[in-house]
């Protein structure tokens, strides 16, 4: 059976994008289930009442119906290295459960995350989308392996832009940042492009 999950940033008591979450995974639904019917996730997610200060994460597993909602108080990974891995056949376009197969990647790398090359095209980190800083603008790839609900916010704010990005392109830039529904522009880190390993 498909198993997929999101990862919705609930901070203050107050769930964020939601109107992006419930598209995805109610078109995810459609995709492998033929459902006609929508999950509305605000009117299924009830915040236990120790979760309504500070920030966590609120993980909606589901399949055709919804399975489990877990809240798990967020920590904020360290990220002070990257490595370039490349692999073509990495394939993931559905937010599924099992993530076996980037965990993979990531045997035997020592830096703290990965940035995956997928036919010479700079896609995403294991667990975020990334963007760079040329100085003027933040770019982000064009074709991601997955289109994370922040990466899409910042598009449609016209915030970042979409281009092909290759390993001889780095050089334009100065720095990047790993987002996503839990890391928005605002809070992930900026990290400098010299502490990306080629």
């Amino acid at each position: 059976m498909n198993v997929f999950f999101e990862t919705i940033k609930l901070k203050d008591g107050i769930l964020y994008n939601i109107p992006l979450h419930n598209e995805r995974l109610n078109n995810t639904r459609r995709r492998f289930f033929k459902v006609i019917y929508d999950i509305n996730l605000a009117s299924i997610i009830h915040l236990p009442t120790d979760c309504k200060k500070g920030l966590y994460k609120v993980k909606v597993i589901y399949s055709e119906n919804i399975i489990d909602i877990a809240y798990i108080k967020y920590q904020k990974r360290e990220i002070n290295s990257l490595k370039i891995v490349y692999n073509n056949d990495v394939e993931y376009h559905y937010k599924y459960l099992n993530r076996d197969f980037l965990d993979i990647l990531k045997f035997n790398v020592e830096e703290d995350e990965i940035i995956i090359v997928k036919n010479d095209f700079i896609s995403d980190a294991s667990f975020a989308n990334i963007i760079f800083f040329d100085g003027i603008t933040w770019v982000t790839p064009i074709v991601p392996l997955f289109e994370g609900i922040q990466r899409a916010y910042l598009i449609n704010k016209n915030f970042i832009k979409e281009e092909n990005i290759r390993i001889k392109d780095l050089n334009r830039f100065t720095k990047l940042k790993l987002i996503n529904a839990l890391n928005d522009f605002n809070e992930a880190p900026t990290i400098n492009i010299s502490n990306l390993i080629l």
